[in-house]
C-alpha cells in the first residue's frame, strides 16, 4: 500500500487503522478488513474519476515585457479540447497544461 492508496481512501471517508493486516474504517465507524478491505479499495480504484485535463489557450510572438509592464501570453484555460481547437489561428495556439503535485 502506497500513500497514494492511502490519500484515495482518505477522500472517501476512510483511514488506515493498520496496513498488516490491512483495516480500514470510515468516519461512520464501519469496518472492513482484509479483503474487504481491498475490494473497497479496488472499487474506489475503478470509480474514482479520472483528472481532467487542461489546455491553456495562448498568443502567439507575444512578447514578455511591453513598455516595462510584463504581458501574460495566456487568454485562458479550458478542459474542452474541441474549444482550444478551435481558436487555434496564426494569432493563438494551444497546449496541454501539465500539473505539478505540490
Amino acid at each position: 500500500m502506497d500513500e497514494k492508496d492511502k490519500e484515495l481512501l482518505r477522500e472517501d471517508g476512510w483511514e488506515v487503522e493498520c496496513e498488516s493486516p490491512f483495516e480500514i474504517r470510515d468516519k461512520d465507524g464501519n469496518f472492513a478488513s482484509g479483503s474487504a478491505a481491498y475490494m473497497i479499495l479496488d472499487w474506489l480504484e475503478e470509480h474514482r474519476a479520472p483528472s481532467p485535463t487542461y489546455f491553456v489557450l495562448r498568443k502567439s510572438g507575444c512578447r514578455a515585457v511591453v513598455n516595462g509592464v510584463h504581458q501574460s501570453d495566456i487568454i485562458g484555460v479550458t478542459t474542452n479540447e474541441e474549444y482550444a481547437k478551435s481558436k487555434k489561428s496564426v494569432f493563438c495556439y494551444y497546449e496541454p497544461v501539465i500539473l505539478l503535485d505540490q
